[in-house]
Formats: structure tokens, C-alpha cells, sequence
């Protein structure tokens, strides 16, 4: 857990670095969620959030993600204005990288629901994998 990195008294190397303790010269990038932000403040004088995808980013990645098929790019740019919880989850990266490969495996078309989308994404990592490593996989 970040926190404890970060408490006083800690000897972790992250908290060394953040002191300057370790490597005072050197310039350092940290990423966290939200909510370790308020222990990170007692040590950096910079702070930038990524706040994800809005409308034209949506639609860049979505255009290059199907760059050899701009029909199916246009299909599904009018899924996520169709689906509004497709909409709303767009806008985090991975999870657009997500409804995007689901899109292309299921023949240009997504499941019903967001979790049936990340139960398929997961369940084509998993055959991906077995296969890579020449491993059947059977499924009851």
C-alpha cells in the first residue's frame, strides 16, 4: 500500500527518493490513483491528472484503432453514441482499447452489457495466452 510507503519513519526507497535522500538530482514521475494524492502533497510541488479521452480523442483512437477499415471505425463510433454506458466509458483509454478489440473479435458487434465486454476481453487474453504457450483449453 502506497501509505505506508509514504508514512514517516518508513525506510522504503520511495520515500527516500521523494526527500531527496536518494538520487537529489534526479527528476521523478510517479503515478497513483486519486485518493494517495493527498499524502504525495507534503513532498512534490507538482501535480498533472490524466483525465482520459473527451469527445475528439474518442474518436482519433477509434479511427486508428480501425485504420484499415474506416466502415468498421464509423460502426463503432456509432455504437458508443448508441449506448450510453458505452459513452460514458469511453472516455478512460483502457477501457475504450477494450470495447474496441471486443468489437473487432465479435464480428464488429458488442455484447449487451460492460461486464459481458470484460468477460469476453478476458476470456480472449486467456485463450491468447494458452494458445501462445501451446496449451489446451477446455471450458465446461
Amino acid at each position: 500500500e502506497a501509505r505506508e510507503l509514504l508514512q514517516e519513519g518508513s525506510n522504503s526507497v520511495l520515500l527516500k527518493l521523494l526527500k531527496g535522500k536518494l538520487l537529489p538530482e534526479a527528476s521523478i514521475i510517479l503515478s497513483s490513483r486519486p485518493g494517495v494524492c493527498p499524502e504525495l502533497q507534503k513532498y512534490v510541488n507538482q501535480f498533472y491528472e490524466v483525465q482520459g479521452f473527451d469527445e475528439v480523442a474518442i474518436k482519433a483512437y477509434v479511427t486508428e484503432f480501425f485504420k484499415d477499415d474506416p466502415r468498421s471505425a464509423e460502426r463503432m463510433l456509432q455504437t458508443i453514441r448508441d449506448r450510453p454506458d458505452l459513452k460514458g466509458g469511453a472516455y478512460i483509454p483502457m477501457n475504450l482499447f477494450i470495447f474496441c478489440s471486443t468489437f473487432k473479435a465479435n464480428e464488429y458487434s458488442l455484447p449487451a452489457t460492460i461486464t459481458e465486454c470484460f468477460q469476453g476481453h478476458v476470456s480472449e487474453l486467456f485463450f491468447r495466452e494458452c494458445e501462445k504457450d501451446g496449451r489446451d483449453v477446455y471450458i465446461d
